[in-house]
């Protein structure tokens, strides 16, 4: 169906006919009246996201008629800038708005990024490091008219040191008889905020359960971490070791000690030269409270008595005192010497023999032909006869326990 639009000029006396929409415009020139029919040529013209500003002598969407388009702001526009009404009622060009984008931030270690608005214009990240780490760079980026991002990429850097705890400073008191202590503790507990795995260096040749000599030990521990921020921590462990004031030896004797001689548990033994026999305890020993057990012995001349009128009388002293009997056998004119009953018992001939040992139990235990002096007799004593008696003692130490 066809519509007719009528333009009728008053001067020209003209009607043209075309097809379109009628639109009486009233225009009074040089106060004459006319009266213009002009049609709407173009469609009129929508932009989504964006403006449409148009110029035209006539006004609306006539012939001729131009107009600038324009997206708003975080809108790219794709096509013409402008466009013009053509004779063929169509515009000369066309355009959309297209949503501004940022590519998407990479992500970054140690490190997690929030938006305000995604990726479109005018958006802002913010970088935000984790726990113990510490961001380099710009803390934030906003997204640009041209589509990329302001400033440049952070990182998160590690500068937090770790935490170190060492144990407490510990005083360990040797045992008995030793002069060492084993020395045990925890290890140290370590923290850092930014990471787990943690490598121990340990600043001392003893380790935890090993036997401590006396003294002040320092005990070092180094920590670090992955980004090489180290940690420090150090503590003592002292061994005491309780000793008692040197003993002295006694006169005409000298003294045989454990361990280290004066350390708590350590036991002395008084021993007395030749000739001379020991009073008081035999043994002393080294208590906790750093002083000795009993009192200290002595060593006094034998005292033999031989104002005595029997051999057994004579013997039973040897027995008691544990030790070795010298007779010696001179000749039988000799009346002054009254052990002749001993002589006969033991069947010693006094032609060959000048000398006989006999222990606490009468037993002979040696005969010399010739005379032998009181250090050659106790040599003899210590290295053959004594020597043997331990070795029987350490046999029999069961039966004589």
């Amino acid at each position: 169906m066809m519509q007719l639009i009528c333009c009728y000029d008053v001067q020209a006396n003209i009607l043209t006919q075309s097809f379109g929409k009628l639109i009486l415009e009233d225009f009074f020139l040089d106060q004459s009246f006319r009266f213009y029919v002009y049609p709407q040529w173009c469609h009129a013209l929508k932009l989504s996201n964006g403006e449409v500003s148009c110029s035209s002598p006539r006004g609306g969407h006539h012939r001729v008629t131009r107009c600038l388009l324009s997206c708003d702001r975080g809108y790219k526009r794709l096509g013409r800038s402008s466009v013009q009404c053509m004779p063929n009622r169509r515009w000369s060009g066309s355009a959309v708005c297209r949503k501004i984008r940022c590519h998407v931030l990479p992500l970054i270690d140690h490190s997690m990024y929030s938006c305000t608005r995604g990726f479109v214009v005018d958006s802002r990240c913010d970088n935000n490091c984790y726990e113990g780490y510490q961001i380099e760079g710009d803390r934030y980026r906003m997204c640009q008219e041209e589509g990329t991002w302001s400033g440049t990429e952070p990182t998160c850097a590690d500068h937090d040191t770790p935490k170190l705890k060492c144990p407490l400073s510990r005083v360990k008191v040797a045992e008995p008889g030793k002069v060492t202590a084993m020395v045990s503790w925890e290890r140290p507990v370590s923290k850092d905020t930014a990471d787990r795995a943690l490598q121990y260096v340990h600043h001392i040749f003893m380790k935890s359960g090993s036997d401590f000599p006396e003294g002040i030990h320092v005990i070092r521990y180094k920590v670090s971490d992955q980004a090489r921020n180290t940690a420090t921590c150090k503590f003592t462990v002292h061994v005491e070791v309780r000793r008692c004031p040197k003993l002295k030896p006694p006169m005409h004797g000298y003294l045989m000690c454990s361990s280290d001689g004066n350390n708590y548990g350590a036991v002395c033994e008084y021993h007395c030269d030749p000739g001379f026999e020991r009073t008081g305890f035999a043994t002393r020993v080294c208590q906790l409270n750093r002083n000795w057990s009993d009192e200290a012995a002595q060593c006094v001349l034998m005292d033999i008595k031989t104002d005595v009128r029997s051999a057994g009388a004579l013997l039973d002293q040897f027995y008691e005192k544990r030790r070795l009997l010298v007779v010696s056998t001179p000749d039988n004119a000799n009346q002054k010497y009254r052990l002749q009953n001993i002589i006969q018992a033991l069947h010693i001939s006094t032609a060959y023999f000048t000398m006989v040992l006999l222990d606490e139990y009468g037993v002979d235990r040696e005969r010399f032909v010739n005379p032998t002096t009181s250090d050659e007799l106790y040599s003899y004593v210590e290295e053959y006869l004594l020597t043997e008696e331990l070795e029987r003692l350490a046999m029999n130490r069961d039966f004589c326990d």
